[in-house]
Formats: C-alpha cells, sequence, structure tokens
C-alpha cells in the first residue's frame, strides 16, 4: 500500500485563451463565458530517463481544457497491477490524496508518503508510514474526515495467535505529523474481501462498503456506519448477497458478484452507494448498475434502483452529490454499439430528481455515443456543472486510448469535451475530485510498454482557484 499527497497551491490568475464553457464559480445558469477559475498551476513532472514523455502533445490537444504534458506527473511506475486509481480531497486544505498498493517488506505492501505543493518542481522524497498491509493489489478506499486522511484497508496479515486471514481495517494518517493511528478492525470472518469504498457524511461521520467472497463461491456486499475515526458505530449491514434457499441450481440463481463501489454524502448524515452486480460466468446475461441510499446506520432508506440492466462486462459507475443534488454516470453496453456513458441526475435523497422545466423526474441521459466507446468513468461535481473523466477505447480515427473530458450542465446536458492525454486501453477506474474552491485534479492509471502500471496525475487548468 502507497499514498501519496499531493497540495494544489494557489497561483496568480491569468486569461486563458480559450472562451470556457465551465463556470464553476457561480450558480448561474451553464455557457455564460468564460469562467472565473482559469488560473494554470504547474505540476511537477516525473519521466523515465530515455523514454519519450507519454501523453498527448499539447498542440494536438482538442478543447477547453488542454492540458500540457509537461504538467502530467507520474506518481509511481510499479510491477504490481493496479486496477483502480482511488483518490480523495482535503476540501478546506484543497490538498488531495492518492492512495494505492505498493512494493514493501514482509508481505511485499506498504504505506509510503510524498507531499507535492503546486510551486514544486519535483516531488519530496517518500517516507514510510508506521502502516503495514498485506494487501496484494488490492486497491484502498480513502476519504477525509476530521482534518485526517481515513483509510481503509484489506488486509491477511495475522494477528498474534489468530488466524491469517483476509479482513477489513480502517487507519487514520495525519499528513501534517506524518503519523498514522492505531489500525481498527471492521469485519472478522473467513471470507475473502475484495473490494471497498469509503465515504465522509455531510455530519463528520464516516461509512464503508465492501464485498467479501466465501469458500463456496457466494459473494456479500457489505455496509457499516463508522465515526470519524473509523470506528464502527452501528453493526454491518448486508445489502446484496446470494440467496441459497433460492436453489442450487446456478443457471437460475447464479452466484453473482459485486463490484465497482462508488459512494457519496446523501443529506443531513445519510450516503449513496452504487455498485456492479454481475454474474461472472455470464455478464452478457447478468450485467446490471445498481444504486441504494443509506441512512446514518447504512440501513436501506428504500429498495435498491437498478439504474442499467445491460451495463455489460468491467462496468463502472461513480456517485457525486451535495446538498443542491447530484449524479450517478455509468457504463452501459448496447449490443453492436459499443461502450456507451449514461448519466442519471438525483435529488439529495438519492432519487431522480424532480425535472424544473415540467412536470416529471429526470431520465437517464447519454452523453457518450457512438462512435465513441467509454470505460472507467469518474465525476466529480462543480457548483453548477459536473465533469467526468473517462477511458476512451479505440475507433477507426482513432488507433489509441485517451483519457478524456466531458462537461455537463447541472441537468445532465453535454457542454463540451476535452482531450487530456493518450493512454493504455487497460488500466482501472479514473478518477476526479475537485475542492471548495473548485481546483480538480484528475488521476488514472495504464499500462507502459513494458506491461508495468503506472499512476499519472494532472491539475485540471480550465477551473479552479
Amino acid at each position: 500500500m502507497l499514498v501519496v499527497l499531493f497540495a494544489v497551491s494557489a497561483c496568480s490568475s491569468k486569461k486563458s485563451p480559450h472562451k470556457t464553457f465551465v463556470d464553476a464559480g457561480n450558480d448561474e445558469d451553464a455557457g455564460s463565458g468564460t469562467s472565473p477559475y482559469d488560473a494554470d498551476v504547474p505540476l511537477p513532472v516525473e519521466h523515465d530517463s530515455g523514454m519519450a514523455p507519454p501523453g498527448m502533445p499539447a498542440q494536438g490537444l482538442t478543447g477547453n481544457c488542454a492540458i500540457d504534458t509537461n504538467k502530467i506527473f507520474t506518481v509511481v511506475q510499479t510491477d504490481k497491477a493496479l486496477l483502480a486509481t482511488p483518490l480523495a480531497v482535503d476540501l478546506e486544505l484543497s490538498q488531495f490524496a492518492l492512495p494505492y498498493v505498493g512494493e514493501g517488506v514482509g508481505c511485499f505492501d506498504a504505506v509510503y508518503v510524498s507531499t507535492l505543493a503546486g510551486a514544486s518542481t519535483a516531488p519530496k522524497p517518500a517516507s514510510k508510514l508506521a502502516i503495514d498491509a498485506c494487501a496484494n493489489e488490492r486497491p484502498p478506499g480513502i476519504t477525509s474526515a476530521n482534518g485526517r486522511w481515513l483509510l481503509a484497508l484489506i488486509d491477511n496479515r495475522q494477528r498474534g495467535t489468530g488466524p491469517q486471514q483476509w479482513d477489513l481495517w480502517t487507519q487514520a494518517y495525519n499528513a501534517r505529523s506524518g503519523k498514522a493511528t492505531a489500525e481498527i478492525r471492521i469485519s472478522d470472518t473467513p471470507a475473502e474481501e475484495k473490494a471497498v469504498a469509503i465515504q465522509t457524511l455531510r455530519d463528520g461521520t464516516t461509512m464503508v462498503a465492501w464485498v467479501d467472497t466465501s469458500v463456496d463461491g457466494a459473494s456479500t456486499l457489505r455496509v457499516r456506519a463508522l465515526d470519524a475515526t473509523g470506528k464502527p458505530t452501528a453493526p454491518e449491514q448486508v445489502l446484496d448477497t446470494w440467496n441459497a434457499a433460492a436453489g442450487a441450481d446456478l443457471t437460475k440463481n447464479p452466484k453473482l458478484s459485486y463490484g465497482a463501489l462508488a459512494m457519496s454524502s446523501l443529506g443531513a448524515d445519510g450516503a449513496g452507494l452504487g455498485y456492479w452486480r454481475y454474474d461472472p460466468a455470464n455478464t452478457a446475461g447478468r450485467s446490471e448498475i445498481v444504486f441504494v441510499a443509506l441512512d446514518k446506520k447504512a440501513k436501506p432508506v428504500r429498495s435498491a434502483w437498478v439504474i442499467s440492466s445491460n451495463a455489460g462486462p468491467a462496468a463502472s459507475v461513480d456517485v457525486e452529490s451535495n446538498e443542491t443534488g447530484g449524479g450517478i454516470v455509468y457504463t452501459q453496453s448496447e449490443g453492436q454499439t459499443g461502450r456507451q456513458l449514461w448519466f442519471q441526475q438525483i435529488d439529495d435523497t438519492g432519487q431522480a430528481a424532480p425535472l424544473s422545466a415540467s412536470a416529471g423526474q429526470a431520465t437517464p441521459l447519454r452523453f457518450l455515443e457512438p462512435p465513441f466507446r467509454g470505460i472507467d468513468v469518474s465525476v466529480t461535481k462543480l457548483r453548477s456543472q459536473y465533469a467526468i473523466v473517462y477511458r476512451e477505447l479505440p475507433r477507426l480515427t482513432t488507433d489509441k486510448a485517451q483519457i478524456r473530458i466531458i462537461f455537463l450542465d447541472r441537468n445532465g446536458g453535454k457542454l463540451g469535451d476535452s482531450d487530456i492525454s493518450y493512454t493504455s486501453e487497460a488500466g482501472g477506474k479514473t478518477a476526479i475530485r475537485t475542492a471548495y474552491d473548485g481546483r480538480t485534479v484528475i488521476a488514472w492509471t495504464e499500462l507502459n510498454a513494458k506491461g508495468q502500471s503506472v499512476v499519472k496525475v494532472v491539475r485540471l487548468p480550465c477551473v479552479g482557484g
């Protein structure tokens, strides 16, 4: 496990040569002109010696958020298979944290930290924390709580004379003092944990969701309420699991799996959880995007909402919401048209948002259509718009995959899009997060020519102070 923290510092504003469609600084209708947040802050960049800088040439970029590839920072390069890029933000400090599995000793995984300021030319040397996890390439969850980073770690270390088994733990890390708190056990079963997501709620408490698989191959999706330190405050809740009573015929009662967990706050003290539910033996036959609203004790407020029943293979979903509502973005497979991207607007209770212009509720909107194909989608909410980053697959006119960004208005209408960088077709879910001042950071993982996983991060120049 390795955690990289990087802070983006303020910079004097300068006018962008583009008239951007992003208006992150006010609540006026979208498309009102140039964003007041168009300062460009350089990020450190680190490339392998002897290799050409990866990414797309700056002059080849299009759209209003063109990225100078010299400002794309390579965080780490490793032989481990990194399948996701979790990203958290300390909203008040505009500081971001990106954890991932890294090389260590003993269990071969460890937690390190490297800090990075926006005006720096190079990251500070990494320092090892008092956290050591046998994570075996399982991405952690991370959130900002009570002035500290709170990590949710899947770990199979043996404690004392107890059994060596996979379990879920939380542990807080103070970026200022460099100290970590004692770890807290969240689960204690023989089942094997495989995925996790953690979220800070608006009342300052947190909530964690995870997936485990028992020896008989049945998976279970669980969720638990925690305090700001990561300590459980209520019993765990089972949200989804195999129903053995429905019969042993797996063609009629398949043992479903769960993944692509994504959480956001809802209401004063609740959360919304989006996830992928699928039959691993037949994703063409059963592959769904599901959303459930949870109360303070992690109990479902209402029945689960199946947003898509044809999510296809390797689906992804993300959720972002605040006091004025939010949205769910997800992938959907549509026959011969490939992987499309959809947006569902929600209110602050986790239901389809009411339409402002007419009676009724918002319905899903497709914002990436053929011939374009997108996967690994992630969303952040600006004040009156949404920014969505994803991995675009090659098509007839483009022989390389790309990291791209799309901007939607508050109702899900497409405002525009932009290229970020060339990338690999494989790499796992992208990440995008925004601080209170609008500063936005994008992170993703890609595979280089050597087959190594490379984690990259960049500040989005067209929004933020």
